[in-house]
């Protein structure tokens, strides 16, 4: 009897030490296994239409800014820019031409006025008769005629010198925004990396016809990664922006990664849902809810060893020292 005792007793101590190096191991400590690792994901697509002429690239490779990744047939973009060209050159001819007719009619105008000024003072002196004056005044009427409608041709209308730009000016302008238009949609034909990253998710072949918007692959920077851990709302007291946290991914169980809180979220995950629950109606079932909490790996060049590689998507488990 008394060795039994002995043995319970023992059992007794060893399941209060190791029940004490728990709690004191896990003092200070707030844990979740619901995190996931994080990335910066840019979505690949077109903004003119076109057939694909060229794919620069394959699923998985890694490209540099700027780099080419597809290119379209550049033949319509091309003629469309002709065409613009075209057009301005039309419309600066045309402006042209209606600044010269107004430079003759002012010309006019202003020969016909002095030679009436003239006449008009001859008249008075009786030199000339007032036939003559009848005569000149009307090529001066007409001399301000041709003027008002060359003024009227260039300035829409308004008669006044220094007016503001009219219907041919305006063409020359529209002009211009077009031709800038076409160049801005002929670069469009070749398509670029934003960024530096892993081609995915790519959905374009040579020779498919693309609208403008189609979505063609996805780059994937793996050297921006972070952690969004979801933590119970009862956990969020203790938790600090700045705390340091030790940072598992189930994908290499043996490392341990060092990280830092970033920030909290302002609102619980469900109520980024589609469909955010509502529970005004009384009859629910409470649901302890989960916050958001972004961490930042310490090493910050996305290098975290020999081999190891953090990919969006993969799972963590995340523990926030709060002591």
């Amino acid at each position: 009897m008394k060795k039994a005792q002995k043995v319970a007793a023992g059992l007794v101590s060893a399941i209060v030490i190791i029940a004490s190096t728990i709690a004191i191991r896990d003092y200070g400590i707030e844990a979740t296994d619901d995190a996931q690792i994080e990335g910066r994901i840019v979505n690949i697509s077109t903004r003119v239409s076109g057939q694909v002429q060229k794919l620069h690239v394959e699923d998985n490779q890694d490209v540099k800014q700027g780099q080419p990744l597809v290119e379209l047939d550049r033949t319509e973009l091309e003629s469309r820019l002709a065409a613009a060209q075209a057009d301005l050159s039309a419309a600066q001819a045309s402006l042209s031409a209606s600044e010269s007719e107004l430079t003759a009619a002012t010309s006019r105008l202003h020969l016909a006025d002095i030679e009436l000024g003239r006449l008009k003072k001859l008249a008075k002196d009786g030199v000339v008769s007032q036939s003559e004056v009848d005569s000149r005044q009307v090529q001066y009427d007409q001399a301000k005629a041709n003027y008002d409608q060359a003024m009227s041709r260039l300035s829409s209308g308004k008669h006044l010198a220094g007016a503001a730009p009219g219907a041919a000016l305006a063409k020359v302008q529209q002009a211009e925004a077009a031709l800038q238009l076409a160049q801005v949609n002929l670069s469009y034909a070749t398509i670029t990396a934003p960024i530096s990253g892993l081609v995915s998710r790519k959905n374009v072949e040579v020779g498919q016809v693309l609208a403008p918007m189609t979505s063609l692959m996805a780059l994937v920077d793996l050297h921006d990664v972070w952690v969004v851990a979801n933590f119970k709302e009862d956990q969020l007291n203790n938790l600090k922006a700045g705390q340091t946290a030790k940072i598992k991914v189930d994908s290499y169980p043996g490392h341990t990664f060092e990280a830092e809180v970033a920030s909290i979220a302002a609102a619980t995950g469900s109520k980024f849902s589609l469909l955010p629950p509502d529970n005004a109606s009384g009859n629910f079932v409470k649901v302890v809810q989960r916050v958001p909490v972004l961490l930042h790996f310490k090493n910050t060049n996305g290098e975290h060893g020999e081999g190891i590689v953090l990919r969006p998507g993969m799972s963590a488990t995340v523990a926030v020292k709060t002591r």
